[in-house]
């Protein structure tokens, strides 16, 4: 993961009716972060 950044584009969908990110938009993200999060543990230096 040689780029550690997510573009998010606002558009109809984003926010749900109650102002949150809408299921789809979440989902994305939170795909995201979760590569974003194996990445971070697998290019941690190794402990002496």
């Amino acid at each position: 993961m040689p780029q550690t950044e997510i573009f998010l584009q606002l558009k109809d969908g984003f926010f749900d009716q109650d102002g949150a990110v809408g299921a789809g938009s979440k989902a994305f993200i939170q795909a995201w972060l979760e590569k974003l999060a194996e990445w971070v543990k697998l290019n941690q230096p190794l402990k002496a």
